[in-house]
């Protein structure tokens, strides 16, 4: 059995010839300020603006970072890299958190985007091998999953890893390995199922500026929500015989 658990990358699955789907081109462009005259302040700031949105925490030592997340080709036509108009395009209310500080170093640029694995495990080939957490599907940062997501997903594949390799009581081994792959691929599709349908609803929460493009792609539509259906039994049947530990 082989985990890939290596993040975005997804390496095993990749070198296995396994595709990935993406439902956006979200780029994040985070930046980290030092210690600022006014008191520390460890909450968390989201605001919207017409591209995009952006977020801002207090990190220890009385450091901030705030980060800009918009599609990858608004981030080249704002210029989001530079520093000038990464801060003019800044909502007021994190202006006013940022007060006086002063950056340390360069942008960081990452991808945010959402995308999920065409397959998550095995479950087509019968071969030992599934894909956990980031490596699986990646989530809007607007979630804020990533924590809890990344414990539950490693117990998911813990229980999927632990019947496939001890066949939880059965003789057949064939049978073994696709219904713990089977059960384990039923459980991500659906969180990932789940996940779209909250995304699109949260962003459907913002209305000032419904002719900007960010904003006009992340429109409520039945291809926003949709993903195709995995073989085998439906989502909510294997959620109801999802995982067997062994003993």
């Amino acid at each position: 059995m082989v985990i890939d658990a290596a993040g975005r990358t997804s390496p095993v699955a990749t070198r296995l010839g396994v595709r990935s789907t993406t439902y956006d081109d979200l780029v994040a462009i985070a930046r980290y300020f030092g210690p600022g005259t006014a008191p520390e302040d460890p909450r968390l700031t989201v605001a919207s603006f017409p591209h995009g949105w952006w977020y801002a925490a207090g990190l220890p030592g009385d450091r901030l970072v705030i980060v800009a997340l918009t599609d990858a080709d608004l981030m080249r036509e704002l210029e989001l890299r530079e520093r000038e108009s990464w801060l003019h395009h800044l909502p007021p209310v994190l202006v006013a958190r940022l007060g006086e500080r002063r950056p340390n170093g360069s942008p960081i640029i990452r991808s945010a985007a959402s995308r999920r694995l065409d397959r998550v495990s095995g479950v087509v080939d019968g071969a030992g091998w599934l894909a956990v957490g980031d490596a699986a599907s990646t989530f809007d940062p607007l979630s804020s999953q990533g924590l809890c997501r990344a414990l539950r997903g490693g117990i998911f594949a813990a229980y999927a890893a632990a019947d496939f390799l001890s066949g939880n009581g059965r003789n057949d081994p064939d049978q073994r390995s696709r219904l713990s792959l089977e059960r384990y691929s039923h459980v991500i599709q659906e969180e990932f199922r789940g996940f779209l349908g909250t995304r699109s609803e949260v962003y459907d929460t913002e209305r000032r500026w419904p002719e900007n493009r960010f904003w006009q792609r992340r429109a409520v539509t039945p291809s926003t929500t949709r993903i195709p259906e995995w073989p085998g039994k439906s989502a909510t049947e294997m959620q109801s015989d999802t995982f067997q530990r062994s003993p």
